[in-house]
């Protein structure tokens, strides 16, 4: 799956927490997700001067709430299918809640490859 079918197929499927997401999918949509939120951690950090320099860092906060909210779900969605596409239960995806640990566990698990035979998450 290519970066731009992969971006397809997250909006397609916002809100599926059916089916699979393959490897590539997700970390895809992974880099999709940091190239939009780009421009506003940048603006959140430019120190320009006092007035200007707050002004930008507001936008930048605000640019970066606004497109945290708009991909809440399919951030969400996407973590439970590629879970599923391991034959893992996307209840694992409450693990980010317990933190950096949590995180790095989900991280050990997106890496690992797809799991075709005896997979219950089949489409």
């Amino acid at each position: 799956m290519n970066f731009g079918q992969a971006i397809a197929s997250g909006f397609t499927n916002y809100a599926s927490m059916k089916g699979r997401a393959s490897r590539s999918a997700f970390w895809y949509w992974v880099l999709f997700t940091f190239i939009v939120e780009l421009p506003g951690v940048i603006l959140a950090s430019l120190n320009l001067s006092e007035k200007n320099g707050l002004t930008l860092m507001v936008v930048g906060v605000i640019y970066c709430g606004i497109v945290a909210l708009a991909l809440l779900i399919p951030n969400i969605t996407i973590q439970v299918r590629r879970l599923h596409d391991i034959n893992f239960s996307g209840g694992w995806w409450w693990f980010h809640l317990l933190g950096g640990i949590g995180s790095i566990i989900l991280l050990v698990l997106n890496l690992m490859p797809s799991v075709d035979e005896g997979n219950r998450f089949n489409r």
